[in-house]
């Protein structure tokens, strides 16, 4: 993670928020994917540092949880 670049940092907060909320949601209710997706938008941001790739693979995780909601 760019810690000199603000916009990278504002990212990964946003990002890592927005986990934590799945990764509670997914333990509360006992669910799987809500949980994994949760641990994952938590995790990946320290070890991305360009913003367009952050956010990218944030879609990619959120639209693949999407997906996965009927199992």
């Amino acid at each position: 993670m760019d810690f000199g670049n603000p916009a990278s940092l504002f990212s990964s907060v946003i990002i890592s928020c927005m986990g934590m909320g799945f990764f509670m949601y997914g333990k509360k209710a006992g669910r799987m994917w809500p949980l994994l997706a949760g641990i994952a938008l938590g995790v990946y941001p320290y070890f991305v540092s360009s913003v367009l790739l952050m956010w990218g693979i944030a879609v990619a995780i959120m639209v693949g949880l999407y997906l996965m909601r009927e199992q």
